[in-house]
């Protein structure tokens, strides 16, 4: 299209200067003695303009040839690039196919080129994973950290590989170096999570389980079975000591200290501990926030607290009676 319209603006062109210098009748007289040359000014002008198209023609063909060298190192390098971006793509599919070899040496070859090299290590570093050599793994990832746009998801990948090795304890120890905003991410959630239950954190389950549940990525029924989860291990792990015990109990959140599994667990290790009061006044606590309906495990568990009660506590057993007439641990409750 380009061509075509070129060709019809040097038609135009031409036929423009056929008619302008069809009625000039001037000479051009160059006198280099002792000659004489008469050119008619047409003639002239159509000379000049040839002479200028020639030479403009001439400086672009000089401009090309000493513009080669360049042109064939940006040849080269695009080459490079591409040749990196394919060995890239081939290293990422290779790994999504579990070639771990292919995708090793892919990613290896593609680290060369400065743009690819930071993607490149850590897929290198995923395919060395695959193929369970940790020293090599371990020195990639340390190459990616070192570019400050991937640090994050060298350390994401660092975490998930301790875990995959069993060492929840280690992979936590990396998730600490992310930053405030990248360590509160979804993903780094997860595997804290993971990383957290494992290694027995179970304080650090509960903070981890309500943040994952503020970023709906856990259902309500999920996160509440963890946290529950969480909260009996960590009331488990103190029953030994009463003050530890004390102190475990009061840092729990009123959310799990009044469910009726948690409630009847820290009331059994305060009981194992001698500790009756402060258990059966949990248990009372529990009782008041919890339905009629789901009351008569904590009832049972009460049971067996209530030496030393006062009036006070049987007038609050017969209301309790009243909205359970059928409740047998409510009667026997309220018997004491």
């Amino acid at each position: 299209m380009r061509g075509l319209f070129w060709l019809l603006a040097l038609s135009g062109a031409a036929v423009l200067a056929a008619l302008v210098l069809r009625d000039f009748q001037g000479n051009v007289v160059f006198l280099v003695p002792p000659y004489r040359v008469d050119v008619s000014l047409a003639g002239f002008i159509v000379a000049v303009l040839l002479a200028f198209a020639l030479v403009h023609a001439l400086l672009r063909v000089v401009a090309v040839l000493l513009n080669m060298p360049a042109m064939a190192a940006a040849y080269r390098e695009r080459r490079r690039r591409e040749q990196a971006s394919a060995l890239f793509a081939r290293a990422v599919v290779d790994l999504s196919a579990g070639r771990f070899t292919r995708a090793l040496q892919a990613a290896s070859e593609a680290t060369r080129d400065p743009e690819q090299r930071p993607a490149a290590l850590l897929v290198a570093a995923q395919a060395a994973h695959g193929l369970h050599d940790r020293p090599r793994r371990d020195a990639l990832l340390a190459q990616a950290e070192e570019h400050g746009n991937l640090k994050e998801a060298a350390l994401l990948a660092s975490a998930q590989s301790a875990l995959d090795d069993r060492e929840p304890r280690r992979a936590l120890q990396v998730l600490e170096r992310l930053g405030s905003g990248a360590g509160r991410r979804v993903q780094a959630l997860r595997l804290k999570l993971q990383a957290a239950r494992h290694a027995g954190a179970t304080a650090e389950v509960l903070r981890i389980t309500h943040l994952l549940e503020k970023h709906h990525d856990l259902s309500a029924e999920a996160a509440s079975a963890l946290a529950e989860r969480a909260a009996l291990d960590q009331l488990a792990a103190a029953r030994h000591d009463a003050d530890r015990l004390r102190h475990v109990w009061l840092k729990l959140d009123a959310r799990w200290q009044l469910r009726p599994r948690v409630a009847i667990a820290a009331a059994g290790h305060f009981a194992a501990l001698g500790l009756h009061r402060p258990a059966r006044e949990l248990l009372i606590d529990t009782i008041d926030a919890t339905p009629a309906d789901d009351r008569e495990l904590l009832w049972a568990a009460l049971a067996g607290l209530l030496q030393g009660v006062d009036s006070a506590f049987l007038a609050r057993a017969e209301r309790w009676t009243a909205q359970a007439p059928r409740s047998a641990a409510a009667a026997l409750v309220a018997g004491a």
